[in-house]
């Protein structure tokens, strides 16, 4: 098979269908790059449980490449992946032996972050992406989309047509083979049919009442048998990014509006808007996520290069920080990992072999943080995105809250025992969000024979995780949010084989061994719903809690909610 990578919307290669047809492991040619695609959970475990050591090894994207240079715990390979990972999980346990522990830092943070919610009040908070189900509600919109096209006019008259048989036309005989150009421009400038239409004035498409009016005589993509064949997607593409735009942005012109030409200009295809300058000024925060080809990509301007200076300011940070903190070092009393990594780094400085070095601090430091803290962010803001579209839900988890921990007290990771209801939920919002579908890349370490197949060293290989997460022999009903699927039938928790959000084998998640993700998002979400109550803008029926899929995996969608503090006496 043939194909592209990238993150669908709905399942991660459209794996569930691709495993029924071609079964458990198959192949998807990336341009002349061969990727193997395991899927299902006894394919998966046998994998990278039972053959963990030649499915080890780590395979790229080229922009993480191009940013780690193949270092630190996510990208490296053989000796160096051993040895950072080996220091990765244990630090934190040895560093934190006989110190305030991981949940009492967690149980700050859960302070701080409800804190950051209370001065909220009841405002709306956030901002949404738009759908194309806005289109409808947004009537003035739709009628300047149309008059931009409308009076832009791109092909005034169509692609050239061809008469294939002899044929009477208004009283003209027009013989077989004759050359026929419909002038589209004639239409879509006709006064019969467009109350203004020499001007770029959006009311040609709005009633009286101000309601989008569609016009018979729209023709900006053809019409006939041979209408333009992507109308549909480009009306769609035209929307969404317009409206996302103007969302975002503000545009201003260099000159006054007066001195603006906004006459199209034609070309040998078309029709052309004429070239300008213009300020865009920033209307809100956002972040775009980009990977390409870095050969095609280093030859043109783009995002890319920012984003590429980003990681160059901090590489420069981090060694100001490594500086900084080697001239008061106490080798004896290490404060964090960014210590005990320069303790090693000295106690290995003559060692020509030594992975602890300049070279993986930052990667390092930077795959903890960034890998943590998004994955973390972004199952939080989707947990509560999941009480809001259900309601009820989240009733009866802050109903076990109020009987187990009440109002005052601050929960503790040893009250997750005694709420199998909420700890039920927290595992269905991981695994119904499936925050990363495959895993991250891992890369054949020697040829092996796998379920009857060759897959030759340094092959691409990716774990299907969603194809067991969504697994219907697994989960009793897979395809819905449901704290079900974790819940025996007296309604205590089942820990469930199929869970493996977090990933399997040799690469899995490193925090995941030591609970540290499953005591935050328990602290956290507890914290939160132990004070607040979470309402959206619209009926929950209304609500897409769907995820948006991206390069590094699943992100929590942007929406809109109210935050209502609950009352003390519960």
């Amino acid at each position: 098979m043939l194909g592209d990578l990238q993150l669908g919307e709905e399942d991660q290669f459209k794996g569930s269908q691709l495993s029924k047809k071609y079964g458990s492991v198959f192949t998807v040619w990336l341009g002349p790059k061969p990727v193997v695609v395991i899927s299902g959970y006894q394919a998966i475990k046998d994998a990278f449980v039972n053959h963990g050591e030649e499915f080890s090894g780590s395979a790229n994207y080229p922009v993480i490449m191009t940013g780690s240079k193949g270092y630190g715990v996510l990208v490296s390979n053989g000796k160096r992946s051993k040895d950072l990972r080996r220091f990765s999980l244990m630090t934190p346990k040895n560093f934190l032996m006989g110190r305030r522990s991981i949940e009492e830092r967690v149980q700050e943070e859960a302070k701080m972050l409800v804190k950051a919610f209370s001065e909220y009040g009841d405002e709306v908070i956030g901002s949404r992406v738009l759908t194309i189900d806005d289109r409808v509600k947004m009537p003035y919109t739709d009628a300047v989309i149309h008059g931009v096209q409308r009076y832009m006019d791109f092909t005034p008259t169509s692609v050239p047509h061809e008469v294939i048989r002899d044929t009477e036309f208004h009283n003209y005989l027009i013989p077989e083979g004759t050359m026929v150009l419909p002038l589209l421009s004639s239409v879509l400038a006709d006064p019969r049919l467009f109350k203004n239409p020499d001007e770029f004035d959006p009311e040609n498409f709005l009633d009286e009442n101000g309601r989008f009016k569609k016009n018979d005589g729209f023709f900006a993509f053809g019409v006939g048998k041979r209408v333009c064949l992507g109308e549909a997607l480009a009306r769609l593409e035209l929307f969404l990014l317009f409206t996302s735009l103007l969302q975002r942005f503000t545009f201003t012109g260099t000159r006054p509006p007066e001195e603006i030409n906004i006459d199209p200009a034609c070309y040998s295809f078309g029709r052309m808007p004429p070239s300008y300058d213009c300020y865009i000024k920033l209307r809100s925060d956002h972040f775009t996520l980009y990977n390409i080809s870095p050969r095609i990509v280093e030859c043109f301007p783009g995002k890319h290069h920012e984003q590429f200076k980003a990681i160059d300011k901090a590489k420069a940070y981090i060694r100001e920080e490594v500086d900084r903190r080697l001239k008061n070092l106490d080798t004896s009393n290490p404060q964090d990992y960014f210590d005990v990594f320069l303790v090693k780094m000295l106690e290995e400085k003559d060692q020509p072999e030594t992975e602890f070095n300049y070279d993986n601090l930052f990667p390092c430091v930077w795959d903890l943080f960034a890998a943590g803290t998004e994955t973390q962010s972004s199952t939080l803001s989707h947990a509560c995105l999941m009480m809001i579209k259900y309601p009820d839900i989240q009733e009866k988890v802050q109903k076990e809250i109020d009987e187990v921990i009440g109002s005052n007290r601050v929960p503790t990771v040893d009250d997750r025992h005694m709420m199998p209801y909420t700890d039920a939920v927290i595992h269905e919002i991981q695994r119904s969000m499936s925050l990363a579908p495959t895993a991250a890349p891992h890369q054949m370490t020697r040829d092996t024979t796998f379920h009857n197949y060759h897959i030759p060293k340094g092959t691409t290989v990716f774990p299907l995780l969603s194809s067991v997460l969504f697994d219907p022999k697994l989960f009793k009903n897979p395809d819905e949010f449901d704290p079900e699927n974790f819940l025996d039938e007296n309604g205590r928790f089942k820990e469930n084989n199929g869970r493996l959000a977090f990933g399997l084998g040799k690469r899995s998640c490193l925090g995941d061994g030591m609970g540290i993700p499953r005591m935050v998002l328990f602290l956290f979400f507890i914290s939160l719903l132990q004070r607040f109550t979470f309402r959206g803008t619209k009926p929950p029926e209304e609500i897409d809690a769907s995820v948006v899929s991206s390069f590094i995996g699943r992100l929590a969608r942007p929406y809109t909610c109210y935050v209502k503090l609950r009352t003390p006496n519960i």
